[in-house]
């Protein structure tokens, strides 16, 4: 017999992930991600302003970050430092692709904005950094 085990990264204050970069990993992340916050008890809404937002950071990896090599991996960390909201960050392995002219493209960051706080994008050789936080309070963000 053989036992396979997996160490979740997940406990009450902090939600970790490494998912391959593929469209089709975002329904079982938000699956994953409500789990965790009705585990906290944070409010749908809350929950929903996260989603989003996450979703937003994640897609823009996915769709961007290795338009020209093989997909690679997404970190997503949230963390809960007990300062009424949640830290995110999402990492990829690619390469930074400036915002498209097409029209219908690149409303992600303004999504983002609308919603969080402290937006932030360090990029490197070594791939690209998100960073945001979400309060917890409706309407914070300014």
């Amino acid at each position: 017999m053989i036992v396979c085990l997996r160490f979740s990264a997940v406990t009450p204050q902090r939600f970790q992930r490494r998912i391959p970069a593929d469209a089709g990993e975002l329904a079982s992340t938000r699956r994953a991600i409500r789990l965790w916050l009705d585990g906290r008890g944070d409010s749908a809404s809350f929950g929903q302003r996260l989603l989003l937002a996450v979703g937003e950071a994640l897609t823009n990896a996915i769709e961007h970050a290795y338009r020209d090599r093989r997909p690679g991996v997404i970190d997503l960390s949230i963390r809960d430092d007990g300062d009424d909201s949640l830290h995110v960050s999402v990492r990829d392995e690619g390469r930074w692709r400036e915002a498209s002219d097409q029209p219908d493209r690149g409303r992600g960051f303004a999504i983002i904005r609308a919603l969080a706080t402290g937006l932030d994008r360090q990029s490197d050789g070594a791939g690209t950094t998100l960073t945001f936080r979400l309060p917890r309070a409706e309407g914070a963000p300014s």
